[in-house]
């Protein structure tokens, strides 16, 4: 009896677990055809994504599913609603694991796109903004927590020029999230991401590449992240608020520096491979250097070693006194 009882739960487990839904063709969210078993999306079910999927991002609503998983491919949110209107999504238990949330714009007007629930990033994924070609500004806010490890990228694809920007806000506190992001643009436009609240990128590092750009948006923002790398001619870091982190490193190959009006205090600063020594730099401080980059704005930034670096220096510097007295 016992055994036909473990046999049973088992059984049950192995069921519930194999009860998710998974995409079978590119198309609609909400369209049955989508989806293995041809019924749409319904609360009380799981979905999996491997293909593209669409979605009308317009006013305030919530997507069918009590979890949903991109594990390929993408879920695009598109508005085509008036541009005044901001788009407010939910979606429950949301995961990338390998695959691409997109937001988009129909129409060439500016436009704000909220996502009101959190998500976990359990493998290397992707957020891009825009579809190629859009000639405006477009703001998407993540309004959730983040967990997991996996890699991040957010990718601009949108914008003629410098001025058309795809911005990502982050507006949640103290992420719990552990990976590293990436910022590039794959068009002729920026992509900026702004960390607008205490903590906001979690505890990783966070690489800025072709067109892109990192902004201190709030006090303590950039505090738990772990180091800032800028790669081109065109990565831009803007201390707006200061970042304050005695064991993070900036590593700075080539862009722009804007110091703002802050006093940012980091433990370790290095320009195409020159390191800096342990001083407080300004603008014209760092350009005087002649390693290259290019920096503005009337802050500092402050070099001071970790401190268990300090100290570590520190006894060798005696040993090396100690076996020089003996």
């Amino acid at each position: 009896m016992k055994q036909f009882i473990i046999h049973a739960f088992s059984l049950a487990a192995l069921t519930t677990a194999q009860a998710a839904i998974t995409s079978t063709s590119n198309g609609n969210y909400t369209d049955g055809s989508t989806w293995d078993g041809g019924n749409p999306p319904t609360n009380g079910e799981d979905y999996i994504i491997q293909h593209n999927v669409e979605h009308a991002a317009n006013g305030t609503y919530s997507l069918a599913g009590d979890s949903v998983t991109i594990n390929s491919g993408y879920l695009r949110f598109t508005g085509n609603a008036p541009s005044s209107s901001a788009s407010n999504i939910t979606v429950n238990n949301l995961a990338l694991n390998g695959g691409r949330l997109d937001f988009r714009s129909s129409n060439q007007y500016a436009r704000t796109m909220n996502l009101v629930s959190g998500f976990n990033v359990s493998t290397d994924s992707q957020i891009r903004i825009g579809d190629g070609g859009e000639q405006f500004v477009m703001n998407v806010s993540l309004q959730g927590n983040i967990t997991g490890s996996g890699n991040l990228n957010f990718v601009s694809n949108g914008g003629n020029g410098s001025d058309d920007k795809m911005n990502l806000n982050i507006t949640s506190a103290n992420l719990g999230y552990s990976g590293n992001w990436s910022i590039n643009s794959i068009d002729s436009g920026y992509g900026y991401l702004y960390a607008n609240s205490a903590n906001a990128l979690g505890s990783g590092s966070l690489t800025l590449n072709t067109r892109s750009a990192l902004v201190a948006g709030a006090t303590t923002s950039l505090d738990s992240l772990q180091g800032v790398t800028l790669t081109t001619s065109t990565s831009i870091l803007q201390l707006t608020n200061a970042w304050v982190n005695h064991a993070a490193s900036l590593n700075m190959q080539a862009g722009t520096l804007d110091l703002a009006d802050s006093d940012s205090i980091i433990g370790d600063f290095s320009i195409n491979g020159n390191s800096l020594a342990a001083d407080t730099y300004d603008s014209a401080a760092l350009s005087a250097l002649g390693f290259g980059g290019n920096f503005t704005g009337t802050g500092t930034i402050t070099v001071i070693p970790e401190p268990s670096s300090a100290v570590l220096g520190s006894l060798g510097i005696f040993g090396i006194l100690l076996r020089r007295k003996r």
